[in-house]
């Protein structure tokens, strides 16, 4: 039977090549918070430690195939009308973005709210780490083993993102190609009424939205990976969210690259986890 809801914890850490682990302690900090509230989460666990060799241009390639492959597994088995995914790093949407994409048919707008792009392919990424690659992967253009395991790939017209400033020149070539629409953070710190209005003019009645906690401004949170200058207010990424489950059909949030389990700011991430269930509904 087709789950209305699934919610899950996904601790991958070795597409961000973090060397603390910091990553997996802190999906684990997550999963231990909301099981105490009651959530009914699943936890996708992957080993807390291993070596991550380079193949096919990418950090810890084959286990990485391994857990994405997993992953595509128990949504299949779920089959979840709606998905709620917390990480871990960023490759984790591969498995619930392409999931809910076929879901609706690809009527979905996809709205990227990050510091990053994570547009980069194995050849043009200068870190090679995976969490860099997830959105251009989705556009089918990547490792094609990988590829064909997604349940969809997506299109250009899908994507809005918000927040993105910290480009590498092979992804700024790609979205001045492309015409990708970036809602910029001064806007955002304003409100959230121009990124809806952008999602608006997609044309597409459903919404993923991703959130990588990196698209907030160091000064008012730190616990993320990538420390990115110039970012959004921690009200402004709460009234995204907020505002998103008023304005549209919420398919599928993700919050990724949480980084510090024992850190007094788990509060705001436990507030922004309840705020997407809430818009899930």
């Amino acid at each position: 039977m087709s789950e209305q809801m699934f919610q899950w914890v996904f601790t991958q850490w070795q597409g961000s090549g973090d060397s603390n682990k910091q990553l997996y302690k802190s999906a684990h900090a997550i999963h231990a918070a909301l099981e105490s509230e009651g959530w009914p989460l699943r936890l996708v666990d992957v080993p807390a430690d291993e070596p991550l060799p380079l193949e096919n241009n990418i950090l810890g390639y084959k286990n990485l195939k391994v857990y994405f492959e997993s992953a595509c597994t128990l949504l299949k088995q779920a089959d979840p009308q709606k998905i709620l995914t917390i990480g871990g790093d960023c490759s984790i949407e591969l498995a619930p973005l392409s999931f809910i994409n076929q879901k609706y048919n690809g009527d979905v707008a996809i709205v990227w709210v990050d510091a990053h792009a994570d547009l980069n392919t194995s050849e043009s990424s200068p870190s090679k780490k995976f969490h860099g690659m997830p959105l251009r992967m989705l556009l089918k253009d990547g490792d094609e083993a990988v590829i064909s395991k997604l349940f969809s790939t997506i299109t250009i017209d899908q994507i809005v993102m918000a927040g993105i400033r910290d480009i590498d020149p092979p992804e700024q070539e790609f979205i001045d190609q492309q015409n990708i629409p970036i809602i910029p953070v001064a806007s955002l710190n304003k409100g959230p009424e121009e990124l809806i209005e952008a999602v608006k003019r997609t044309g597409k009645k459903h919404v993923h939205l991703h959130v990588d906690l990196d698209v907030i401004d160091p000064s008012e949170f730190s616990s993320f990976m990538c420390i990115t200058p110039g970012g959004i207010t921690r009200n402004a990424l709460s009234k995204i969210i907020t505002g998103f489950g008023e304005a549209f059909d919420i398919v599928g949030c993700t919050l990724t690259e949480y980084s510090s389990p024992n850190t007094d700011e788990l509060p705001f991430v436990l507030e922004c986890l309840r705020s997407m269930k809430q818009a899930l509904k």
